[in-house]
């Protein structure tokens, strides 16, 4: 369930992906981000590598065809929130992880990530990838 490219030390993330897929949730926010970063590797040429993650996207979309969030009002309302919070305090959020954070604590779902510094201060739970799987 791991990126291609993924190194092995995050082996113990795939693992633990694999081994609970049926315990979580996909944002479609999550598989647009996925699917920018295989369009800009086709831009740029990597043609091999973007074919990689397209596979590996399309795999993802279907295991979790059942279980894709999607934006409501509500989440886009909250996320729009966050977003203009963290800008205002001069901290670069990004739309995407606000609407992954808003996904998350509307549903009372924690955010399963590497990247926790962008959603500590949002008072979501969070569970940090890189401490639970070393």
């Amino acid at each position: 369930m791991l990126a291609p490219d993924r190194t092995d030390r995050e082996s113990g993330i795939g693992a633990w992906l694999i081994a609970n897929t049926d315990r979580l949730a996909l944002s479609v926010v999550t598989l647009a981000e996925i699917s920018r970063g295989v369009s800009m590797l086709e831009v740029k040429g990597a043609t091999a590598k973007a074919a990689r993650y397209r596979l590996w996207l399309d795999l993802m979309a279907a295991r979790f065809a059942d279980r894709i969030v999607a934006v409501d009002a509500t989440i886009a309302l909250l996320a729009g929130e966050f977003d203009g919070r963290a800008l205002g305090a001069a901290f670069q959020l990004g739309l995407a992880d606000a609407l992954i954070a808003a996904t998350a604590l509307i549903r009372g779902c924690p955010v399963l990530t590497l990247n926790v510094r962008h959603f500590e201060a949002l008072n979501v739970e969070v569970l940090d990838a890189g401490q639970i799987f070393t």
